[in-house]
């Protein structure tokens, strides 16, 4: 019987790290990925953040207005609204890579994928 190994690979905070390539100054800095709402203003859900916000209590699915009153003692903290035709852009460069050294592959999302 021939071994087969199979991966799954899902990349943590995926828009937060987009954001970062494009502009590593955020690097350093906390950075949300926020779905706003229609209504306005703050209304909406946090996407994602990198782990210098989530150390203030900042992550996934939590509103917007939550994130910033965690994140209110620094001043750098960053939200910016989600650029899905960009993370898709980077998605694919990262699947096509991915892709060509697999025998079977498996895309799940902008962020997922087996092997």
């Amino acid at each position: 019987m021939e071994t087969r190994i199979v991966f799954h690979i899902d990349f943590d905070y995926f828009y937060a790290q987009c954001e970062e390539i494009r502009s590593p100054e955020l690097k350093s800095k906390p950075v949300c990925v926020c779905v706003f709402s229609d209504r306005g203003g703050d209304s909406g859900a946090i996407a994602t953040a990198n782990y210098t916000a989530r150390k203030y209590g900042a992550k996934s699915g939590i509103p917007i207005v939550f994130a910033k009153k965690r994140l209110e003692e620094r001043k750098d903290a960053v939200f910016l609204p989600v650029d899905f035709d960009y993370y898709s852009e980077m998605s694919e460069k990262a699947m096509k890579i991915m892709e060509e050294f697999s025998d079977v592959f498996e895309y799940v999302g902008r962020d997922e994928e087996y092997d």
